[in-house]
């Protein structure tokens, strides 16, 4: 998106703007140990295996598979990821290391997942029923994370139990669900909108059958906190049936945001003292 604004925005002539349309993001993902040294005001990771990660940027894929903006996961990532699913929709792709031989990239082509996004549709919720704000000591990956494993989610949501019924790919995404036990209740929550570590909006389908839309939005205020605000809708169904619902739902719904957000500061606080 932010491309295409370049390219609307931009009236230079000169070579590097007139190239904008072909600039394109190439992404080389690698898991494995390594150091972190301070220098000035920012940290530089060092190791061999940052040192292969590098040498990988520089590899032949645009060349020889024709994809110009894509995301190459090597064989320690995809072990690391635990997605067979996922790995097996990627494209092989050989490259001869300087210093291990030949090595796999596993390429997904990120052209059609661009075209994919670009005609989403952004899941807004139909009003504003409750709403709370609160930062959280910590990096706004690390809250995101909280909220999307089912261990750590099923602690912020409060749940005895939490499952997952993920895509066909192993990955959690628009239609995939959340299912939280509570005792006897189970209350499935279906992710309409899915934009990681930013942004995700799910339904609820409550036991009396009327349905709940929450979204929680992350923010990075700086490199160690993350403001999240948390939003609720009103109970969705037949008119009747949900108005009656709403004055009782306001209330509980409140507390499980606000519950929530201490939850997420309560896990942010155990993070850090273990560090």
């Amino acid at each position: 998106r932010a491309l295409e604004q370049m390219i609307l925005n931009t009236t230079c002539q000169c070579n590097a703007c007139a190239n904008i349309v072909t600039l394109d993001l190439k992404s080389v993902v690698h898991f494995g140990e390594f150091l972190v040294r301070r220098l000035g005001n920012q940290d530089e990771l060092m190791g061999p295996e940052v040192n292969f990660m590098f040498r990988q940027v520089k590899n032949h894929v645009k060349t020889e598979l024709g994809v110009p903006g894509y995301i190459a996961f090597t064989d320690d990532a995809i072990a690391a990821l635990g997605l067979p699913g996922y790995a097996a929709t990627l494209i092989d792709h050989t490259e001869e290391d300087q210093e291990r031989g030949r090595i796999t990239l596993h390429v997904r082509d990120m052209g059609p997942v661009w075209a994919t996004r670009l005609h989403e549709r952004i899941v807004e919720l139909p009003d504003v029923m409750s709403e709370f704000t609160g930062e959280i000591a910590a990096p706004i990956e690390v809250v995101w994370t909280f909220l999307a494993r089912p261990e750590t989610r099923a602690l912020a949501m409060g749940a005895d139990r939490l499952d997952r019924e993920a895509l066909n790919d192993g990955r959690m995404g628009r239609d995939a669900v959340y299912v939280c036990h509570h005792g006897d209740v189970v209350i499935p929550q279906t992710i309409l909108d899915w934009d990681p570590p930013f942004r995700c909006v799910w339904s609820s389908l409550l036991p009396d059958g009327l349905r709940l839309m929450v979204e929680a939005s992350l923010e990075q205020v700086d490199d160690a906190t993350t403001r999240v605000v948390a939003r609720s809708s009103s109970p969705q169904g037949p008119k009747r049936q949900a108005r009656k619902a709403r004055s009782g739902a306001k209330q509980v719904v409140e507390e499980s945001l606000g519950g929530t957000l201490e939850v997420l500061r309560s896990m942010a606080a155990d993070l850090e003292n273990a560090g």
